[in-house]
């Protein structure tokens, strides 16, 4: 009977102090995310323009940022250049459940853009991107960069407005077209 008490008293204590715990994370050091409940996402990044005709692609007068949205299959093949990878994270979308959010950032060669949060907002979502160096390494050179975001979304629809910030800085609204 003591046994049962004590068994009963350890899952108690274990369920209560781990019930603060639940921040949702991808990776295996739990450094992914900060999502809101009911929300997952899953992610790939690529050096270069997977988005045809891009603003940060142009090789004349590149911009700093692009954002999107793609809310179907056919046009998310249409947008993307062939590029294998980013074919395979298309298909493997299932676009009645999920939509895809990229984001193109130009920045240095050594950098990588990472996904820090997903908030909700009153309008939709806030996507939180921060860029990172992969080794510690330096390069003074401007490249286009991509991160692709895979959102599934339990508890609503395709947000009416995503807003996207890159290390702090707004780098444009999306909003759903009709």
């Amino acid at each position: 009977m003591n046994r049962r008490n004590t068994l009963f008293s350890t899952a108690v204590t274990l369920s209560v102090g781990l019930s603060g715990c639940s921040l949702l994370t991808t990776g295996p050091s739990g450094d992914g995310p900060t999502l809101p409940e009911g929300l997952s996402v899953e992610t790939a990044y690529w050096d270069g323009c997977v988005l045809k005709n891009t603003p940060v692609c142009d090789t004349e007068d590149p911009q700093n940022a692009y954002n999107a949205m793609l809310s179907n299959r056919e046009t998310a093949r249409n947008r993307l250049v062939e590029d294998a990878t980013a074919g395979e994270f298309v298909e493997a979308t299932d676009f009645a459940e999920s939509y895809l959010l990229l984001v193109q950032y130009r920045m240095q060669s050594a950098r990588r853009l990472r996904l820090q949060a997903v908030e909700q907002t009153d309008t939709g979502l806030r996507v939180v991107v921060v860029t990172e160096s992969q080794d510690g390494s330096y390069a003074d050179d401007s490249v286009p960069h991509t991160l692709a975001i895979r959102v599934t979304d339990e508890r609503s629809d395709t947000p009416q407005e995503i807003s996207v910030s890159v290390d702090g800085d707004r780098t444009g609204t999306i909003e759903r077209s009709a």
